[in-house]
């Protein structure tokens, strides 16, 4: 299964929308998102801080997780929780709303993935991130010559590039390296996996990115 998670940053509009079987969760003022993507989340989550009561008086039919705005998580951190608690399936993560101008909270967002080990795509106005785990290959799509980089979160081993112009195969990355910035598609498709190790990649607001 594949969830939806709409948190309150900038919407961008994805190249994909949900399908009839994703789930779909609201995550305080990610709500707003609802609309544009034509969804009805199936959960509300959140301190709701940043929800206008307006905007809650729009969605009376959604089920409401509401939590303390004086905590130790953040409200995407609770979401997380939330999905790992109630399902045990779930192949990817889709972020609808993780890119603003606060950058404590867009780093928080792709810092907190790794504890929870799903893949994860965020599509951004300008950029779109993707958090990989081991032993999961994603496809790009693009056109040559954009930029694509990887950044280890973690040491990474066993990484292998196919069609990036800096090809790599059963490589070691280290972590917190610029080493794997800024590599470039050859073609108009390329696949990135590795064996241990988590890492974010990054990709132009062009590429498309799926995992296979």
């Amino acid at each position: 299964m594949k969830v939806w998670l709409l948190l309150n940053g900038r919407y961008a509009t994805p190249p994909i929308v949900p399908d009839k079987t994703d789930v779909v969760i609201a995550v305080d003022g990610g709500m707003r998102h609802a609309l544009q993507l034509n969804v009805i989340p199936s959960l509300w989550i959140g301190d709701f801080d940043s929800t206008p009561k307006s905007l809650m008086a729009q969605y009376p039919q959604v089920s409401l997780q509401v939590f303390p705005t004086l905590k130790d998580d953040t409200d995407l951190g609770l979401a997380l929780k939330h999905i790992r608690r109630s399902y045990s399936n779930v192949e990817q993560i889709t972020l609808i709303g993780a890119f603003g101008n606060e950058f404590d909270h867009v780093f928080a967002n792709f810092w907190l993935l790794p504890h929870f080990q799903i893949p994860v795509i965020a599509w951004g106005e300008e950029n779109h991130a993707v958090y990989l785990p081991a032993k999961t290959k994603l496809l790009i799509e693009g056109v040559s010559g954009a930029l694509v980089s990887v950044f280890a979160l973690s040491p990474l081993s066993g990484v292998t590039y196919q069609g990036l112009q800096w090809h790599l195969q059963e490589a070691d990355i280290p972590s917190f390296s610029a080493f794997s910035a800024r590599n470039v598609l050859v073609g108009n498709q390329a696949k990135i996996d590795w064996q241990h190790g988590d890492g974010l990649i990054v990709l132009e607001k062009s590429s498309f990115a799926k995992f296979l």
